[in-house]
């Protein structure tokens, strides 16, 4: 080899830096997370495009306890005393019940809700995943808990 030639290796792979920042709220997120508003940012797993089947929408709805309580409401409307309240499932029945019009009204119902602000009243109910916070969770859980309790030490 030349000595006057550049020594050459292959680049190392570069180990990804979590940096993370805590808001007002005393909440530890990603550093520069976006806040939600959306119902669609936080119920990530439901596909507006994927909500052509009764059982499309059931899935859908299903994921999503706050409209799934408000489907129900709208299936004890419109059946009024023919609910059997010792039937959870009355809503999945009335929604695989109706009709391409039918359909089509609560496929745009679902799509509604989903550019809906969220009610953070229903936070509870909210998948893990959700928010800035939970951003972060597949990556805190990396750390493991030793890590965890050496970083709050220091």
């Amino acid at each position: 080899m030349d000595h006057r030639e550049p020594f050459m290796t292959e680049p190392e792979e570069e180990s990804a830096l979590d940096i993370f920042e805590v808001d007002e709220y005393g909440t530890i997120r990603p550093r520069g997370a976006t806040e939600v508003s959306l119902n669609r940012q936080i119920f990530t797993d439901i596909n507006p495009r994927r909500l052509d089947t009764p059982d499309d929408l059931v899935e859908a709805i299903e994921s999503a306890y706050p409209l799934q309580v408000r489907v129900e409401v709208m299936a004890e409307a419109e059946l009024g005393d023919d609910v059997d309240d010792a039937d959870d499932e009355v809503w999945c029945i009335w929604v695989r019940r109706l009709d391409a019009a039918g359909l089509a009204a609560l496929r745009q119902r679902v799509l509604d809700w989903l550019d809906e602000e969220a009610d953070w009243e229903w936070a509870e109910f909210f998948p893990q995943h959700a928010g800035p916070q939970g951003e972060g969770l597949p990556i805190s859980s990396r750390w493991g808990s030793t890590s965890l309790r050496s970083s709050a030490s220091t």
